[in-house]
C-alpha cells in the first residue's frame, strides 16, 4: 500500500482544534428533522417499534418546517423514543433546550424532550407539556450532569402515551462562557479546518494552462486571513507556490516543472510558521484535445446524436468524423443493414465495433474526450449510421432471479432481450466468463460490489478493499462501494481518508452509492471532492433515489420534483460541475413480500417510474447528468422488471423526451378497482357473509415489504370468517376495461391468527378470485406463499402471506372481481388487502 496521500491524524486533529462554539450554534445535528428517503430523520435513531408512531414529514411543521409526530389513537398507552446519540457537552455548564410543539388530547405518564448522559442516569430539559396546543415554543436553560467521558444524547421521548405530540426546529444551544469555550458542535460540521480540491479534478489539470483551486472551510484561530498562507509544492517543480490565504475558493498557477505526483496543499500561520493542515494528494497535468460540440444534436438530457447518416451503397470505406466533449459512453447503430453481408464497422483503433455478427447491429463504447472516427466498410446494399453520446446506463443487479420463485427466471436470455439493448453498466450480480466476454465485444462494462455501511476505521475500509474483486480480478472493471450516508459524519471521514489513502489499481474505477443531500458545509464539499477524484478523476457518486407511491398523481409529481431535482441542486451547490460524476439511481423493486416501493395498490408503478424517468430526461437541473439507472431490478417483478429496461432503452438511447406509456395507455391510477385496502371501509365492494374490515399497526412494512412504510398506509384490511354453513364473498364490478388487452390483478392474504407469532408455518390460504367475463392465462398466472425466514423476530404485525398474481385478457369493458373464502378452514379468519389491478404489459 502506498504512503499516505491524506493524513488521518492531520483531518482529526483540524476537526478538534477549535473546540468553541458560537452564541446561537445549533449543537444538534438535524435539529429540524429533513428527511431524505427514510422515514427517520437523518441523524437520528429509534427503538424498534416505531410501527405506526413515528411519522415525520419536511413540510408538517410550522412556516412549512420537517416535524415529526408521534401519534397513539388505540385504547392501550404506547411508548417511543427518537435519540440522537454523541453530543459533547460540558459538565457542569450551561445550556438551552428549545423546540416547536404542537400537542393534541396528549396524556403520559412522562415525556420530554431532554439531555442524558450515557445510560439515562440523569436528564434535563422540557418535560412539562399540555394536553393540547397549537405549534408553541417551549425552552429551557439546563446544566449539563456528569457524563462518562463527556458523551451525552439528546431524545423526545413519551412513556405510556396516547394522543398525539410533534415537535419541529429543535434547538441545543450553549450559554454559559464554558460551554462556548469547550462545546463542539456538530451541525455543519463547519468549524473544522479544510483544504477541498475544487477544479479541475485533481488528475485532468490542463498542460496550457496548470491552475488549481483549492476551497478553504474552517474557523480559523484569528478572523484576519491575511495571517496566513497557502503553500502548494508540486512534485517536480523547484518552487513551492505562497499566497495569501483567501475566504472560500484559492485559485493556484502551478510553477513550472510541475508535471505530475505528489501535491502538498498547506495552511500556514504566518506569525507561528506552523501547518493548521497540511494534506497530500496526488495530481496529474495532461494535454487536452481542442474539441467542439459543433453538429451535436441534444436530444435530451442523457443523448445527444452526433452522427446520423445515410451510408452509401458500397464496400469501399466509409469514415465519419465527430467531437465529444467529455469522457464518456457511446452508442453506435446500423439502421436498415442487415443485408450487407460483408459489414464491418469500426471506432478509431478498435477495429470490430460491428459486424454482422454482432446483435441488434449496435454496440456500445466508452471513449474519451477527443476527435473520433467511424469507419464503414461492407455497406453494399446501403444503410444508415448512428451514433450518439448518452449517459452511463447503469443496472444492479443481473443473473439473479427474483426470490420470488413463481417469477420467470432473468436468466441469459432474457438479459440478452431487455437488459443489453439498454444498459452500458452493470454492477453486482452474476455472470460467467462467457457472458462477460459477451458483453465486452458490445462494449458493456461489469462493477462489482462491496459493503460499506458503516466501518468501523478507515483501516477495516482499506481490508474491504484489498478483498474487492472489482478491483482486481480479470472480469471486472471496477468496484460500487456499498453505501454511505449524508448525517453520518464521522463515518464519511473514515471513508474519504480511506479513498485518499488507499493504491487503487491503474484502470480500475470506483462509484460511491449515497442515501440523502449533502448539507454540512465543509465535510460533505470535501466528501464529494474525494469520491470524483478517486481513481484518478473517474469516480462517481451514485445517489439512491427511490421514490414510493403517493396516494394520487398530483401528489407524486410534486414529491418527485421535490426529491430528485432538489437533490441535485444540493449536490451542484456542494461541488462545480458535479452532475458529471453523478447518478440518478431510481428504485424499480416492487416484488411483495420481500421490498416494494407500491405503497397504494391503486396506483400503476410503471407510469410512476416512466413519471421519474421523464423528469431525468427533461428538467433542465439535470442537463449533463452523468449517469442513471437503477437498483433493485432483481426485486422487480417479471413485469416491472422488463418494462424498467424498455423505458431506459426509451430515454437513456433514444433520447426520447415524450412518456413511454402514452404509446401503451397507461395513467397513474387506472380506476379500474376501488378500495384495494379497505381504508376504514368496505366502499366500492359488494360484501356477503361474515366481513369487517380493521388494522393492524405496521402490518403493511412487516408483512408486505412495502418499503419504509409507517404511516399506517396499508394497515387496513378486510377479515373473512369462515363459517361451517356459510361461505364470505366480496365481489367488484371491475371497469373502464380494454377488450383484447391484457391486465393483472393481484391481492394478499393472510391468516390474522399468524400475527405475531413465531415460528408460524406458512401454508397455502382458502381465499380465492374469479373473475366473470375475462380469459385468464394460467401460464402467466401464480400463487406464491411467502415462507417466514428463520430467525425473523416476532413482530405484533407481522404474518406471512399469499401473494395472488392472475393474468387475464379482458373480453369486455366490464367485469366482475369475486373474493371467496369457499376452501378456508372452518372459523378461520383470513385477511386480504392490496388489491390492485393494472394493465399488464406482455413479454416482447
Amino acid at each position: 500500500m502506498k504512503k499516505l496521500f491524506f493524513s488521518i491524524s492531520l483531518l482529526f486533529a483540524s476537526l478538534l482544534s477549535l473546540a468553541e462554539v458560537r452564541p446561537g450554534d445549533n449543537i444538534v445535528q438535524n435539529g429540524r428533522f429533513e428527511l431524505n428517503q427514510s422515514t427517520i430523520p437523518m441523524c437520528w435513531i429509534t427503538g424498534t417499534d416505531s410501527a405506526g408512531i413515528l411519522k415525520a414529514s419536511n413540510n408538517a411543521g410550522p412556516e412549512g418546517l420537517p416535524a415529526i409526530t408521534y401519534t397513539n389513537n388505540s385504547a392501550s398507552r404506547r411508548s417511543f423514543t427518537i435519540r440522537q446519540f454523541g453530543l459533547n457537552l460540558k459538565e457542569g455548564e450551561t445550556y438551552r433546550i428549545s423546540a416547536r410543539v404542537r400537542t393534541k388530547d396528549l396524556k403520559y405518564g412522562k415525556a420530554g424532550i431532554i439531555i442524558a448522559n450515557v445510560g439515562w442516569l440523569q436528564d434535563a430539559g422540557i418535560k412539562k407539556l399540555p394536553a393540547n396546543c397549537d405549534w408553541t415554543l417551549f425552552q429551557e436553560e439546563v446544566t449539563a450532569m456528569p457524563a462518562k467521558d463527556g458523551k451525552y444524547f439528546i431524545a423526545v421521548f413519551t412513556v405510556n402515551f396516547t394522543g398525539e405530540l410533534s415537535v419541529a426546529d429543535l434547538r441545543l444551544e450553549a450559554i454559559s462562557e464554558g460551554a462556548l469555550k469547550y462545546t463542539e458542535p456538530s451541525d455543519s460540521d463547519d468549524r473544522a479546518l479544510r483544504i477541498v480540491p475544487w477544479e479541475p479534478l485533481l488528475d485532468r489539470i490542463p498542460a496550457d494552462n496548470p491552475t488549481i483551486s483549492f476551497n478553504f472551510f474552517g474557523r480559523l484561530p484569528t478572523d484576519n486571513y491575511n495571517d496566513y498562507s497557502l503553500v502548494v509544492k508540486a512534485e517536480g517543480a523547484e518552487q513551492p507556490v505562497v499566497q495569501n490565504l483567501v475566504k472560500n475558493v484559492n485559485t493556484v498557477k502551478l510553477p513550472a516543472g510541475a508535471k505530475g505526483g505528489k501535491l502538498e496543499v498547506a495552511v500556514i500561520r504566518k506569525e507561528t510558521g506552523k501547518a493548521l493542515l497540511n494534506p497530500i494528494f496526488h495530481y496529474t497535468i495532461m494535454e487536452f484535445p481542442n474539441v467542439s460540440d459543433k453538429g451535436h444534436k441534444v436530444l435530451n438530457n442523457l443523448v445527444s446524436e452526433v452522427v446520423n447518416s445515410d451510408l452509401k451503397a458500397t464496400n469501399a470505406p466509409q469514415s465519419f468524423r465527430f467531437d465529444t466533449v467529455r469522457d464518456g459512453w457511446l452508442f453506435i447503430a446500423a439502421e436498415n443493414a442487415s443485408a450487407n453481408l460483408n459489414l464491418h464497422i469500426s471506432l478509431d483503433a478498435d477495429n470490430a465495433v460491428i459486424d454482422t455478427q454482432t446483435p441488434r447491429l449496435e454496440a456500445f463504447r466508452l471513449v474519451p474526450m477527443g476527435h473520433h472516427t467511424i469507419t464503414v466498410k461492407g455497406a453494399e446494399k446501403g444503410g444508415r449510421i448512428i451514433v450518439r453520446t448518452i449517459a452511463e446506463v447503469f443496472d444492479y443487479c443481473p443473473g439473479n432471479n427474483s426470490f420470488v420463485p413463481t417469477n420467470p427466471p432473468y436468466d441469459w436470455e432474457f438479459q440478452k432481450k431487455y437488459l443489453h439493448p439498454a444498459v452500458t453498466t452493470f454492477n453486482g450480480g452474476i455472470l460467467t466468463d462467457e457472458q462477460v466476454a459477451y458483453i465486452r465485444k458490445n462494449g458493456q462494462r461489469w462493477m462489482g460490489s462491496v459493503g460499506t455501511k458503516p466501518m468501523v476505521s478507515t483501516e477495516r475500509f482499506m481490508e474491504v478493499l484489498n478483498g474487492a474483486k472489482g478491483l482486481y480480478a480479470p472480469q471486472y472493471c471496477g468496484v460500487t462501494c456499498d453505501e454511505q450516508f449524508f448525517g453520518q459524519h464521522d463515518a464519511l471521514l473514515r471513508f474519504i481518508a480511506g479513498l485518499r489513502q488507499y493504491n487503487f489499481p491503474e484502470g480500475r474505477d470506483l462509484y460511491s452509492w449515497f442515501v440523502g443531500k449533502p448539507t454540512a458545509a465543509g465535510l460533505d464539499n470535501d466528501v464529494i471532492s474525494a469520491c470524483v477524484n478517486v481513481t484518478r478523476g473517474r469516480g462517481k457518486i451514485l445517489s439512491e433515489l427511490y421514490s414510493p407511491t403517493m396516494p394520487d398523481e398530483a401528489s407524486a409529481r410534486k414529491h418527485t420534483e421535490n426529491f430528485i431535482i432538489d437533490t441535485v441542486r444540493m449536490y451542484k451547490k456542494h461541488f462545480p460541475h458535479i452532475e458529471e460524476h453523478l447518478g440518478v439511481i431510481l428504485g424499480n423493486f416492487n416484488q411483495v413480500p420481500l421490498i416494494s416501493v407500491i405503497h397504494h395498490p391503486e396506483v400503476d408503478y410503471k407510469y410512476f417510474l416512466d413519471m421519474q424517468l421523464n423528469l431525468i430526461a427533461n428538467h433542465p437541473e439535470l442537463k449533463n447528468i452523468a449517469c442513471t439507472g437503477y437498483w433493485g431490478s432483481y426485486y422487480g417483478d417479471h413485469e416491472l422488471h422488463r418494462w424498467s429496461m424498455l423505458l431506459l432503452r426509451h430515454y437513456c438511447i433514444e433520447g426520447r423526451r415524450d412518456m413511454l406509456s402514452d404509446q401503451y395507455g397507461y395513467s397513474y391510477i387506472p380506476n379500474h378497482l376501488q378500495n384495494g385496502d379497505f381504508r376504514g371501509s368496505l366502499d366500492g365492494w359488494k360484501a356477503v357473509g361474515n366481513v369487517s374490515t380493521t388494522a393492524t399497526l405496521g402490518f403493511s412494512n412487516a408483512s408486505e415489504a412495502r418499503w419504509s412504510c409507517l404511516d399506517g398506509t396499508g394497515d387496513t384490511y378486510a377479515v373473512m370468517t369462515k363459517k361451517a354453513d356459510e361461505t364470505t364473498t366480496l365481489s367488484q364490478v371491475i371497469k373502464g376495461l380494454v377488450p383484447g388487452k391484457a391486465y393483472c390483478l393481484q391481492f394478499a392474504v393472510f391468516d390474522t391468527a399468524a400475527l405475531g407469532v413465531n415460528p408460524v408455518k406458512s401454508r397455502a390460504l382458502g381465499i380465492e378470485a374469479t373473475i366473470d367475463g375475462v380469459t385468464i392465462r394460467p401460464d402467466l398466472t401464480w400463487h406464491y406463499v411467502n415462507n417466514r425466514r428463520d430467525g425473523s423476530k416476532p413482530q405484533a404485525s407481522f404474518a406471512p402471506i399469499n401473494l395472488h398474481h392472475i393474468v387475464f385478457i379482458a373480453n369486455a369493458s366490464e367485469a366482475t372481481l369475486t373474493l371467496s373464502n369457499a376452501k378456508a378452514l372452518t372459523g378461520e379468519a383470513l385477511g386480504v388487502n392490496m388489491i390492485s389491478l393494472n394493465p399488464f404489459l406482455m413479454e416482447l
